[in-house]
């Protein structure tokens, strides 16, 4: 399932990955999540010291961890030791799950069902869920604001303040928990609506009309009811329902541990995501450059260095990097990547574009897709090669498909910009959405928002263009 790469003393970098095994197989056996065979591998880093993890990830406040996938083919879950390491963990891993599975979820739902699963404990052969995290409860309890149901279900970016912040986890954990719980304290049984309503969500309805098809009381007296709920946990937190799951003892023989520097953990983080989250390129490019003066001759490292070049717009010593590169490691999946990466930025920073080196960045796609062809990045790449450029768009869409194809989520918005050019507007507008759905409140989501608006008003002022059997009513 994962192979964790720690910092720590062995014998607790097993306990931890015992306990993450433990949490899938329960998983498995009390959700409805369809796959957990992964479809992509995911790291886990776990720093000794919340500072460090602060310094590395730019993370501050109460955050206790963080889950990126920014980086194609690969997922990083960071997190640090601490009384709340389990909890932290948990709750990252239940999105990667979710991802996994091929299901998007309301924000809501995926912060508010990782703080519910995230308290999972063991004991005696069996996991126990059910227990309030502490934190959420303190939040209901000293909060004085409310974020009414209505609200709550269709937010999509994170509230600015970390006290709005706190409150949304807060009431995403108890909403989740009274849909989950409803019919334990005599009232009516949600568990079956609820899944239904996610369905319906998934197809493509809006939340009100989903709503409305499936639950058996209104938006209004669901808010009601969750305030009742707020008070009765609050009231009495330690005798809420628990479920009783038997798990197996995992086998953690097959586990491999790598005792890692901090440069090495430096390098890793530049892999994943170029300092994963808002350090951005110049921060990933000092620590790259730390772990290349201790490691001079790893190719990765140098790969990174050259994307975090070219996202600073230095084509120039983008390329060299790249160059260096694959002189060390010519047929690496993260090398091929960044020759590729490095190609086409220069391709499309020239006026005209630069057809020579376009030709380069396919040809370094095609080579990431043949050395490599369970590698996102050689798909996703070829096919964004072809965005925005005056060529047959099929075989970019055929490329961003089988990305999806491996994991959903991926490359939705390029997907869309060429069925755009192909003139395929239903399709468009079914991958838009999918970015709506998958990125809120990212910069993808933003572009996803404007090329809607201008696909909608294309379709108004053209009716012809809808013959496809989109209309501008259909969203």
């Amino acid at each position: 399932v994962f192979t964790p790469r720690s910092d720590r003393e062995k014998q607790r970098s097993v306990g931890l990955a015992r306990d993450l095994l433990r949490f899938v197989e329960a998983a498995r056996n009390t959700t409805n999540i369809e796959t957990f065979e992964p479809q992509v591998p995911i790291r886990i880093i776990v720093f000794e010291k919340k500072r460090d993890f602060g310094r590395f990830t730019d993370r501050r406040g109460g955050v206790g961890g963080l889950i990126q996938d920014r980086d194609p083919g690969c997922w990083t879950l960071v997190t640090y030791e601490g009384r709340d390491l389990l909890e932290n963990t948990f709750h990252e891993y239940s999105h990667y799950l979710f991802r996994n599975s091929g299901r998007a979820y309301p924000r809501w739902f995926d912060e508010g069902f990782a703080e519910l699963i995230s308290t999972m404990s063991f004991t005696r052969g069996k996991a126990l869920l059910g227990r309030a995290p502490v934190r959420r409860l303190l939040t209901l309890q000293s909060h004085p604001g409310w974020i009414p149901v209505e609200r709550l279900v269709g937010i999509r970016q994170y509230p600015k303040s970390e006290a709005r912040v706190d409150l949304f986890y807060a009431e995403g954990w108890l909403l989740a928990h009274y849909l989950h719980t409803a019919h334990l304290f005599g009232e009516d049984r949600l568990i079956e609506a609820m899944t239904r309503y996610f369905d319906l969500l998934h197809d493509g309805a809006r939340w009100r009309a989903a709503y409305r098809e499936t639950f058996p009381i209104s938006v209004d007296e669901l808010d009601a009811r969750l305030r009742r709920h707020r008070d009765r946990v609050g009231a009495r937190p330690l005798v809420l329902p628990a479920v009783a799951v038997e798990i197996g003892e995992p086998d953690t023989r097959a586990l491999s541990l790598v005792r890692v520097r901090p440069a090495r953990v430096a390098r890793m983080l530049g892999e994943s995501s170029l300092m994963l989250s808002t350090r951005g390129p110049d921060q990933a490019e000092r620590f790259l450059e730390i772990s290349i003066a201790r490691e001079p001759d790893d190719a990765r490292s140098h790969a990174n260095l050259a994307l975090a070049h070219a996202l600073r717009g230095d084509l120039e010593r983008a390329e060299t990097a790249a160059a260096r590169a694959k002189v060390l490691d010519a047929k690496g999946v993260r090398v091929l990547g960044a020759v590729g990466a490095v190609a086409l930025g220069r391709a499309r920073a020239a006026d005209p574009l630069d057809r020579e080196q376009l030709a380069v960045a396919r040809r370094a796609y095609w080579d990431l897709i043949e050395n490599h062809p369970n590698s996102l990045a050689g798909y996703l790449g070829l096919g964004r090669s072809y965005v925005a450029v005056d060529d047959d768009p099929r075989v970019g869409i055929e490329a961003l498909l089988k990305a999806r194809s491996m994991l959903v989520g991926y490359g939705d918005l390029d997907l869309a910009k060429l069925y755009l050019q192909s003139g395929r507007a239903r399709d468009a507008y079914g991958a838009l959405w999918n970015v709506l759905r998958w990125e809120a409140g990212s910069r993808s989501a933003e572009e996803a928002e404007v090329l809607l608006e201008e696909l909608r008003r294309r379709l108004r002022e053209t009716p012809a263009a809808s013959s496809d059997g989109l209309s501008p009513s259909s969203e």
